[in-house]
């Protein structure tokens, strides 16, 4: 079992690579991001607030799908999967 993890835009900056593959477990949305923080602390403390929840400009999505944090955290990971996680900005 595989999945892909992909991190993409300014949140790229407090990971090691951009891309990383999740091997040989059943993920979950949560557990798959618990291994991704695990593996880029850094990147932990831009998703998440003191409280734990995630920060509200924080997005992922699943095969290009919204995922919902944390009412999806449980929903399982297909094999060969993608996660991409982003944060979006406003502006002018």
């Amino acid at each position: 079992m595989a999945v892909t993890v992909r991190i993409v835009g300014d949140l790229s900056r407090f990971v090691q690579a951009h891309s990383l593959e999740l091997k040989g477990a059943r993920y979950t949305l949560g557990s798959a991001v618990e291994e991704l923080v695990r593996r880029n602390p850094r990147l932990g403390e831009q998703l998440f607030d003191r409280e734990g929840r995630l920060h509200y400009a924080t997005v992922l999505a699943l095969d290009g799908c919204a995922a919902g944090w944390p009412q999806d955290r449980d929903t399982v990971i297909g094999d060969g999967a993608e996660l991409m996680v982003t944060r979006f900005h406003s502006g002018g």
